[in-house]
């Protein structure tokens, strides 16, 4: 008998608990501030991912200078001028001046390109130099310098000749156009999708 009334007991303190679950989760359900975040919250953190990818794209538009100290005869004038870098070729000047000279000139880094006889040498005593973390992109725009000449170089190794190499890097790009015979511009639906 006393085990049945405990039971009860139990079953009643379940049956309020639940009640006041209900009641709590129905008031803060109903709250206006409850409502308004709900819809608010996607909105806000869209926003910023909008906001912090627009201004990652302000820094990254201007285009960086980027000086050049190159010891050596290997990746002679490698590196050629694009959108978003420059290069400044120094000459004749040691590793301290050219530091000094970039960081006058307000360069956005220093690339040193030791003495070395191969390209495999040479990367792996070159260093990028910069008053603060280095922008990705220009990092990443360096690096595809050296991991191209590395590959044409171990490619060379085993007998793949320069011409070869050259046909072997040729980008390809597949056409693409629409049932009715529209031509279709490449990353249109990344573009929509962002949108």
């Amino acid at each position: 008998m006393i085990f049945l009334l405990k039971q009860f007991k139990a079953k009643k303190s379940m049956h309020k608990l639940g009640l006041i679950i209900r009641r709590e989760y129905l008031a803060k359900v109903r709250n206006k501030s409850f409502i308004i975040m709900t819809f608010l919250s996607p909105l806000l953190m869209v926003g910023m991912v909008v906001l912090v990818v627009f201004l990652a794209q302000m820094n990254d538009s201007e285009k960086r200078v980027i000086a050049v100290l190159n010891e050596g005869t290997v990746l002679v004038k490698a590196f050629k001028t694009n959108d978003s870098n420059s290069y400044v070729y120094f000459r004749d000047i040691d590793l301290e001046a050219a530091k000094d000279s970039t960081l006058s000139l307000g360069y956005h880094g220093l690339l040193h390109i030791p003495k070395a006889t191969t390209v495999e040498e040479t990367a792996k005593k070159a260093n990028f130099y910069t008053k603060d973390a280095p922008n990705a992109a220009a990092v990443t725009l360096v690096e595809n310098v050296f991991q191209r000449k590395l590959r044409e170089e171990r490619l060379q190794l085993i007998g793949v000749s320069e011409n070869d190499f050259a046909q072997m890097e040729k980008q390809f790009q597949i056409s693409t156009s629409t049932f009715e015979g529209q031509q279709n511009l490449k990353g249109i639906n990344e573009m929509k999708a962002i949108i």
